[in-house]
């Protein structure tokens, strides 16, 4: 089998998955055969990248958004920063117009409280914390 890597501002294509936006949560695409289009397309999920206690990189899918053709990449970008800053407790810095990404927003935001694979008591917390031994003077 054939991989190839490519990289961009916004992510990583490493043989048959694409992972997009370096950020907490990101896009990761798996390409899966489609029914409804009867090809090969992008099955989409939202993933958390974070480290655990021993400092290893990990990932957790929060939402299984499957196939997702009637968005554009710029769409998915936006749904992801719009996600990200609600995540982080972050005013936006612009306003949203597109309706479309307001309405998969709050979706996806809602649909990942529901299946608790978020929880916002802990995220609020893990973003308050400060490392005491990280300080330095």
């Amino acid at each position: 089998m054939f991989f190839s890597l490519v990289c961009s501002t916004r992510g990583v294509f490493v043989g048959e998955q694409l992972f997009l936006a370096l950020r907490f949560m990101y896009l990761k695409a798996s390409f899966r055969y489609n029914p409804a289009i009867g090809d090969i397309a992008a099955y989409y999920r939202l993933v958390e990248s974070y480290r655990n206690e021993t400092d290893r990189v990990c990932h957790k899918t929060l939402l299984n958004i499957g196939f997702w053709p009637d968005a554009t990449q710029v769409q998915k970008d936006q749904v992801v920063d719009h996600l990200n800053e609600r995540y982080k407790n972050e005013l936006a810095l612009f306003e949203q117009t597109d309706e479309q990404v307001i309405e998969w927003v709050n979706r996806f935001w809602e649909e990942m409280i529901a299946k608790k694979t978020i929880d916002r008591k802990t995220m609020e917390q893990k973003h308050r914390l400060v490392k005491v031994d990280t300080i330095n003077h």
